[in-house]
């Protein structure tokens, strides 16, 4: 408890949080009542949602696919999610501005704490305060935890919008936040768009990549979508502009523009294996796509005039 209680002020170094209010949270789970369990496999990763909530439960039923919930089993991830109005912490807790996720690692066990959740990991257990419903809190805990563990499976999550042309080859769209991946995804129909904030992409031995959407938080319209692969077909860094047009993008900064684009990977505390596995993926894409430079306008289609889709599916 008193390396809990250490590792607790050294988190609390790093957020403008009173991270005291927590004390509770630091005892083990067999002092906190589970009444629920909620089972999924997402995207190949077995994951058990422990809760105090029935209406959290009904949330992610509703959320998730059907087809993706399956009876408890044996886990990759198991992760206790507490209620914070029985740890009675304030509303105020979660006001904080600021976005960034701080992380602390010592031995085996990793900290994280974010505007909407506080959590600590060992091997595969996670324990978690945040707001008990189906929101940005639970989406960002997830966030910080199965990029890594998706990195095992070869999946490899990306800040991006993706969509499908009349062949179904999907468009990777790359750029930091407020580039508009929203607002060039909402040029085409629903049916057309894998996923308008974060996709899975997926390297085949034969050196095809694959788009999957991410079901990590942003707005689905197609539930259709859910669970298929789309080969990757070109990949685009987006600019704004009063005009619709592409150009070639400098090779060399390829390997930056696609690091800076993997969500949640936090590098200082990435094992050899995972560094040298997203290594060689960079490389096997530098190696069979170009990053070009698309420059789109709002008040125009980009997708019909300057790669030839069809208006309609």
């Amino acid at each position: 408890m008193q390396a809990l209680k250490k590792n607790f002020l050294t988190l609390s170094n790093k957020t403008s949080k009173n991270l005291s209010l927590l004390t509770p949270f630091l005892g083990s789970v067999a002092d906190h009542h589970f009444k629920y369990s909620f089972s999924l496999n997402w995207h190949g990763l077995n994951v058990t949602l422990k809760l105090q909530s029935e209406s959290f439960l009904n949330e992610l039923c509703a959320y998730f696919p059907r087809q993706w919930q399956c009876v408890e089993s044996s886990s990759d991830l198991e992760v206790y999610l507490l209620d914070p109005q029985k740890l009675n912490l304030p509303l105020s807790f979660w006001q904080d501005d600021n976005p960034d996720c701080h992380t602390l690692t010592e031995l085996n066990k990793e900290w994280a704490c974010q505007r909407d959740f506080v959590a600590h990991r060992h091997f595969s257990q996670v324990v978690a305060a945040l707001p008990n419903t189906v929101d940005d809190g639970f989406f960002n805990l997830m966030r910080w935890l199965l990029p890594r563990n998706w990195l095992s499976k070869d999946l490899f999550l990306f800040h991006s919008a993706a969509v499908l042309d009349d062949q179904g080859r999907s468009f990777l769209c790359l750029g930091p936040s407020g580039a508009g991946k929203s607002t060039i995804s909402g040029q085409l129909p629903k049916e057309r768009v894998l996923g308008d904030d974060m996709n899975l992409l997926r390297l085949n031995s034969d050196g095809q990549v694959y788009v999957t959407p991410s079901l990590l938080g942003q707005k689905y319209e197609n539930q259709n979508l859910f669970g298929k692969e789309f080969p990757l077909h070109r990949v685009l860094w987006l600019n704004q502009s009063s005009d619709n047009f592409i150009e070639s993008h400098h090779s060399h900064s390829f390997a930056l523009k696609i690091c800076s684009s993997l969500v949640n990977i936090f590098w200082q505390d990435l094992s050899l294996t995972d560094h040298t596995k997203i290594q060689k993926f960079i490389f096997k894409m530098k190696s069979k796509y170009s990053l070009e430079n698309l420059y789109f306008s709002k008040s125009k289609n980009v997708w019909e005039e300057v790669f030839g889709f069809s208006k309609n599916i």
